[in-house]
């Protein structure tokens, strides 16, 4: 076995890197994903359209936005769930803590568009006795005007 030298004797062995050998580099690992709200006001109804996924990272900015809506006293409050692969207890957690705040104005919450995966989180704990849960926003205004 040939003895380990100093990298600075000229009796070592080349680097892999002067051998022409490179290891690839990696991307810079993310500790969280990326959730987008956009939101949509027309006819006293308020519309966030949410993307990505709402998880304990994400939760902080959605609770905001919805602060936002209860500051503003919105009578109807639609979230569009179509772009939404993911969400966790936190996620759950901020939706009911809106819940509570709309309760001292009377205002209503739909939910709708959830994929299989999101609504299935739901039915487990049993949300969807708490929220409107609908396909469309047509479906969830019916539902929200009848109740």
């Amino acid at each position: 076995m040939a003895p380990i030298l100093p990298a600075g004797n000229p009796q070592a062995p080349p680097s892999d890197a002067a051998r022409g050998f490179h290891f690839p580099r990696r991307a810079p690992c993310v500790s969280h994903t990326h959730m987008q709200i956009e939101k949509l006001s027309a006819d006293g109804v308020t519309t966030l359209k949410l993307s990505g996924e709402i998880d304990l990272h994400a939760s902080p900015v959605l609770r905001e936005n919805l602060l936002k809506c209860a500051k503003e006293k919105a009578p109807k409050l639609l979230l569009d769930f179509t772009e939404v692969a993911y969400i966790d207890s936190s996620g759950l957690a901020t939706l009911i803590e809106y819940v509570r705040e709309c309760e001292s104005f009377s205002g209503k919450l739909a939910l709708f568009g959830l994929q299989k995966k999101v609504r299935t989180i739901f039915d487990l704990v049993r949300l969807n006795e708490l929220f409107v849960i609908s396909g469309s926003p047509e479906e969830a205004m019916t539902a929200l005007d009848s109740k």
